[in-house]
């Protein structure tokens, strides 16, 4: 079986590709394998429509053709070819610019038609299937979580920093919050770490309160799992995901996680995170982060329930799961 990959365009960062690259790996001794990334990125119409003839141009007549994410628009491009459609969550919606016409625009390039016209829409989770469900009546949409921490993810021990742990934010959009990590920090004595690149006003923030810190960007992967070998906590405070990475490979390295009690966020988290009922609110933030530093039963205990936690996600069961689905759509 030929199966066909298309990513969004690399400037985009390497989230979605990435979350998919153990899956595909494992998949590529299974299955003959390609892989594009589509050579623009953006919104606009023209960039849609060069992406999508570059996904005709490269698509497969025989095989199964899959696009992993937020290129959703890219299933026009493989009419009267099979397809299966990856959707990590409803963002390109809630973020829609240009007011109605620019939802309408958005929802019918990137739900929509999409969903009408793939053979199968997988739902990354359950809050995503509910969402995407809401957007566009269907029978298609099922939820497969492909993800797994990558090579080199696996129980790194460490020996915890109380005196001045660094703290790993992975994201810095608005979604990330990373404003709240931020203001939870002040008076702490702990380094912030941030991996993507912040504002201005993110810099000035830590820099009025005082907050020792550094930020880097356009890693690659092996220099993101250094960050996490490094950390001694990892906080993922996320107001918005469609799953959130960062929660597995945490707890896979054997990091002490803070996260949002939101879904998806608590559903792929389980018992192995320190959980905010309200990721906005600085002090419930400053308070858990505050614990993890001083309560050493506590934060092996958050240490060990996540790495059980992280066994749910095995790759083997997506590669089943998903094999099933290009199988029915080739019959």
């Amino acid at each position: 079986m030929q199966i066909v990959f298309f990513h969004w365009n690399k400037n985009n960062g390497p989230s979605i590709s990435r979350s998919f690259q153990p899956f595909i790996n494992e998949l590529r001794k299974r299955q003959e394998v390609q892989e594009f990334f589509v050579p623009y990125s953006g919104s606009s119409p023209v960039n849609l429509l060069r992406n999508i003839l570059f996904i005709h141009r490269h698509r497969t007549k025989t095989g199964i053709n899959h696009i992993t994410g937020d290129i959703h628009y890219g299933i026009l491009g493989l009419i009267g070819a099979k397809s299966v459609l990856t959707i990590h969550d409803d963002y390109a919606i809630v973020k829609a610019k240009g007011g109605i016409i620019g939802r309408l625009y958005k929802w019918l390039f990137w739900i929509f038609l999409p969903v009408k016209l793939a053979n199968k829409v997988v739902c990354i989770s359950e809050s995503t299937k509910v969402k995407i469900d809401r957007l566009s009546h269907n029978n298609k949409t099922i939820v497969i979580a492909h993800h797994v921490a990558g090579r080199g993810f696996v129980n790194t021990p460490y020996l915890f920093n109380k005196e001045c742990p660094v703290v790993l934010q992975i994201g810095a959009t608005y979604q990330k919050n990373l404003e709240t990590t931020i203001k939870s920090l002040q008076n702490i004595k702990c380094r912030l770490r941030v991996i993507k690149k912040m504002t201005e006003e993110q810099h000035l923030l830590a820099k009025n309160l005082g907050v020792v810190y550094s930020n880097v960007f356009d890693l690659s992967d092996d220099e993101i799992l250094d960050e996490y070998i490094k950390a001694d906590i990892v906080v993922f405070p996320s107001l918005y995901e469609g799953f959130g990475m960062p929660i597995i490979e945490a707890q896979t390295m054997g990091r002490p996680l803070i996260t949002s009690n939101l879904a998806p966020m608590n559903w792929v988290a389980g018992n192995g995170a320190v959980l905010l009922n309200n990721p906005e609110d600085a002090a419930e933030f400053k308070s858990c982060i505050k614990r993890i530093i001083n309560d050493d039963v506590f934060r092996k205990s958050i240490i060990e329930k996540g790495f059980i936690n992280a066994r749910r996600f095995d790759i083997n069961k997506g590669i089943e799961k998903y094999s099933e689905i290009y199988k029915k759509i080739l019959c």
